[in-house]
């Protein structure tokens, strides 16, 4: 379950990007997106879908790190 946990803050984070308004618009997209994907992953999507999406974000976060993204 940590595992979604970090995807829906990563989703979360790259709302907050995306959103012009300020911290309201990233404090509701934090709770939206912790609802849904604690939802979504107790009860729809299997582990190793969960687990492809996490390793999908990190690979993004490592390339961003290293400068290959925008």
């Amino acid at each position: 379950m940590s595992s979604l946990f970090i995807l829906g803050n990563s989703l979360s984070g790259l709302a907050g990007l995306v959103l012009p308004a300020g911290f309201a618009a990233m404090a509701l997209a934090v709770l939206v997106a912790g609802a849904v994907g604690s939802r979504l992953g107790s009860h729809h999507w299997p582990v190793g879908w969960i687990r492809r999406c996490l390793a999908l974000v990190l690979l993004l976060a490592a390339g961003q790190l290293l400068g290959l993204g925008a």
